[in-house]
Order: C-alpha cells, then sequence, then structure tokens
C-alpha cells in the first residue's frame, strides 16, 4: 500500500495560502509518513514559498464557484485523480486548525471504514449514516470519540 496523502483545496490565492499553513501544520506531526498535496486553481503558487514535500495539482475550474454546492465539486477531484485513486486519502478544509497529532487514528479508521464524509452540524442525536436494513446508525461524535475528540455533531451532506 502506498503511503497515505494529506490533501486540501486551494481556490484563489487566500486558500492556497491557507492550504500551505495547513500542511506545514500537519508535516509538524506527521513528516515524511504521509504526502502532501494540494489541489489549487485561480491562484498563483509562485507568489508563496513552496516547501519542496508539498505537490500541488493544478485543477480545471470548469463550473462557477457561484453557490455552496459549485465546492463541492472539487473536493471529490482528488478522490479519482490517477495519482492518488488508489491511496488512503485524508481531506483537510484549508482553513483547518490541526493542533494535535491524531492522525495515525484517522488513517486507521479510513483504511478500515473507507469514510468520505462532507458534514454540516446537526442535532446531537441525528445520525449522518443510517442502514435501516442492517439496524444501524452512526453519528460523528461516535466517530471522533474513536480517537479521543470531543466534537458537535455532523451529518452526511453530499
Amino acid at each position: 500500500m502506498s503511503k497515505p496523502v494529506i490533501v486540501t483545496l486551494g481556490i484563489g490565492n487566500n486558500y492556497l495560502r491557507m492550504g500551505i499553513a495547513l500542511m506545514k501544520s500537519c508535516y509538524k506531526f506527521t513528516k515524511d509518513k504521509v504526502d502532501y498535496a494540494i489541489f489549487y486553481a485561480n491562484a498563483d503558487p509562485l507568489l508563496f514559498k513552496m516547501p519542496r514535500w508539498i505537490r500541488l495539482v493544478e485543477m480545471d475550474i470548469m463550473y462557477p464557484l457561484e453557490n455552496i454546492w459549485s465546492g463541492r465539486r472539487y473536493k471529490a477531484i482528488p478522490l479519482v485523480h490517477p495519482d492518488y485513486v488508489d491511496r488512503h486519502i485524508l481531506y483537510l478544509d484549508a482553513d483547518t486548525l490541526v493542533y494535535s497529532n491524531r492522525f495515525a487514528d484517522l488513517f486507521r479508521i479510513i483504511e478500515q471504514r473507507s469514510v468520505l464524509v462532507y458534514g454540516r452540524i446537526a442535532h446531537p442525536n441525528e445520525p449522518w449514516l443510517k442502514d435501516r436494513a442492517n439496524n444501524f446508525s452512526l453519528n460523528i461524535k461516535d466517530v471522533a470519540a474513536l480517537i479521543g475528540y470531543s466534537v458537535e455533531n455532523l451529518i452526511l451532506n453530499s
């Protein structure tokens, strides 16, 4: 199995700048145990000091970023990119604050469960994954608790 990869989007210079800062904070904890990639568009990477260990992947913006649904299309691009399709991917928004090293736990959960979630805050008991046939439901509070975090409940929102 290839190394896992942490990815983010950098659409526009501000988000590219935040994505670089995010990757630097991830690198502080994970070093060369994972790969790092920023999928970017509408930005000029030459404006920034880019560490050599961050891979930049330029995207074509085919859809206007006019509404909340437009950006979600681009979050799926790393999952179908030929260099990443067979890898365990942790997608983090560029404005994510990393303050603790739980990456090994997160990648273990990704490997075991193959979960993709776009989240939104929900009622504390509202599940984001419900399988009535197997009498199974799950909310993000339960998933976060597995790695020692207490968070607001989120639900699947795709």
